[in-house]
């Protein structure tokens, strides 16, 4: 699910964020809602609370009634029902990385070692279970990364364990990860 569009002051339920938005106009610091829609479009606490999206119906299977809060208008879109019948979905992918660690005892178990410790963009890092090794990389930022293989890493005995990416192999000793990429090897 999406942030809701928030488009005015009388469409949020949450005190907090209504409350300094008033005090703020009444003090002068803004003219109105307008001049921090956007904010409270992404930081609004009423965005973790709109009804969940179970499929495209009206008020989006969440209820019969009026909801607290407004369905956001992309349920039409984005839900769960449209998730379950897309193999590519967040869903699936969520679903996948649960069965990985259920049936990964070097992914629960094994020692932590950070092999990113000063990276803005990347976080990698190993897990260590007896002979057993992960390499675990993922790309926090909206921007492409690079990620240069440890030292006794050979880039040939990289296996793919999952990825949220078509194809999360690697090429040479740089990975070249897109935006928000994540990759998990058996190293």
């Amino acid at each position: 699910m999406t942030n809701y569009p928030w488009s005015s002051l009388d469409e949020i339920q949450d005190a907090d964020a209504t409350n300094r938005i008033e005090g703020a106009i009444e003090d002068g610091e803004i003219d109105g809602f307008e001049d921090v829609q956007e904010l409270i479009r992404y930081r609004c606490r009423d965005n973790a609370r709109t009804p969940m999206q179970w499929d495209d119906s009206e008020n989006a299977r969440f209820t019969d009634d009026d909801p607290w809060l407004a369905v956001n208008p992309n349920h039409d879109e984005i839900n769960v029902a449209a998730a379950r019948a897309d193999p590519a979905s967040v869903w699936h992918y969520y679903r996948e990385l649960i069965e990985l660690r259920g049936d990964s005892d070097l992914l629960v178990y094994g020692s932590y070692d950070l092999l990113t410790e000063d990276d803005p963009q990347v976080w990698a890092y190993r897990r260590t279970l007896g002979e057993e090794r992960a390499l675990v990389v993922l790309n926090w930022s909206e921007e492409p990364a690079t990620y240069e293989l440890p030292s006794d890493a050979d880039p040939a005995e990289l296996e793919p364990m999952i990825g949220n990416y078509e194809d999360p192999t690697a090429a040479g000793r740089t990975l070249s990860l897109s935006p928000y990429e994540a990759r998990i090897y058996r190293a």
